[in-house]
């Protein structure tokens, strides 16, 4: 009977601690797998924060390489008119009065198209009343100030000589000029010269627009300002800017 107690409890306790182990065992799978679900929430959120960073980047480096491209194919890579320094002066047999011309090259990487160029004048003091300055732009070329195409002179010399053509600007008829200027201009005899002895201050400037044969952006050049001094008598060189006298 006694031995028959002492096997009874020793069955018990072994189902007791039996029992026991399996209620510790379980908090420790329940944290395994806790632990694995925080790992898997970390892993995405790092994947996450990757792609955005790269659509980021991306983005950015988008944004840097378009200005970048722009500013080569608007800037770098693209037409650019050099003028002459000086005003040539010539006197052909077949005219009355002087002939007046300017050179013009296109010193830039692209070609430059469908061409308008004028030749300005900016009168002041022309009316010793007023402070109001007188402008007007005179015909220059042959094609009622047009040039087709004006082709990269970038590495062969390829310049357009341009005459000025005072005598065919009717502005000169008009009564706000002395009366010598408009006679002088119905005679086909006004001369640059004349035009700068008017008034106080007398500047002249070519003004050139055209378009990038490659991109098609309308394109604006002008010349410095030329004075009296920048008329010379002479021609131009062959293959150059420069006026021989």
């Amino acid at each position: 009977m006694h031995k028959n107690r002492e096997k009874y409890s020793r069955i018990k306790n072994n189902d007791i601690q039996k029992r026991g182990m399996k209620k510790s065992a379980g908090p420790s799978i329940n944290n395994s797998n806790s632990s694995n679900i925080d790992s898997e929430k970390k892993k995405s959120v790092r994947e996450q924060e990757k792609f955005i960073l790269t659509i980021f980047l991306g983005f950015i480096l988008g944004i840097i390489a378009s200005v970048l491209a722009w500013f080569i194919t608007s800037k770098v890579i693209v037409p650019n008119i050099e003028f002459s320094e000086n005003i040539c002066k010539a006197y052909p047999e077949y005219m009355s009065a002087p002939k007046y011309s300017f050179r013009i090259r296109n010193i830039g990487k692209r070609d430059i198209m469908d061409i308008d160029i004028y030749f300005g004048i900016r009168i002041k003091g022309l009316d010793p009343s007023s402070s109001d300055v007188v402008s007007l732009v005179v015909p220059v070329g042959f094609n009622s100030n047009k040039i087709t195409i004006l082709r990269t002179s970038s590495k062969d010399f390829y310049g357009t000589t341009l005459e000025i053509k005072l005598n065919q600007c009717e502005k000169f008829k008009d009564s706000i000029f002395p009366a010598y200027i408009r006679k002088k201009y119905e005679q086909k005899e006004l001369t640059l010269e004349d035009i700068y002895s008017l008034g106080t201050n007398v500047e002249t400037l070519i003004v050139l627009m055209g378009y990038d044969k490659f991109s098609g952006s309308r394109k604006f050049f002008n010349s410095k300002p030329y004075k009296l001094n920048n008329i010379i008598e002479g021609h131009f060189m062959e293959c150059s800017m420069d006026i021989k006298r």
